[in-house]
């Protein structure tokens, strides 16, 4: 996904509910400054904040990136209670396969140059970083 507003963290939530995935439920979270990043981790985290049970915050790279301290902290303002810092998008997904476990399920969201960052290691693929685009 690539949510930044807390609308869209609603709705991506909602989805991940019908679907239900296994548990534990891990985010990878990458956003971009000056996006409200405490309103998109309780619209993730949902009304109970049980939606997900741990997170990794990160940053993705971009000069745009909120540092993953403060989405870490945004998440634990929103009630999370299991969250891990990651400096960059690579160690993030570590985290949050850690967390997950072998039975787990792990979310990346936040910013395309999250989910890009993501998309790259997981699959193999060069993007537009390879390409001098970013």
């Amino acid at each position: 996904d690539a949510l930044h507003t807390p609308l869209a963290a609603s709705r991506f939530r909602e989805a991940v509910e019908a679907l239900a995935p296994r548990r534990p439920r891990v985010l990878a979270a990458g956003l971009l400054a000056g996006r409200d990043l405490e309103a998109v981790a309780r619209a993730l985290l949902g009304p109970d904040g049980e939606a997900f049970d741990a997170v990794a915050a990160t940053a993705p790279a971009s000069e745009r990136a909120a540092p993953p301290e403060e989405t870490a902290a945004a998440f634990r303002a929103a009630g999370a209670t299991a969250v891990r810092r990651a400096p960059n998008v690579e160690d993030a997904l570590g985290a949050a396969r850690d967390l997950a476990g072998e039975d787990g399920s792990v979310f990346v969201v936040g910013s395309l140059y999250t989910v890009s960052e993501a998309r790259e290691r997981l699959l193999g693929v060069s993007g537009d970083r390879a390409l001098g685009l970013r």
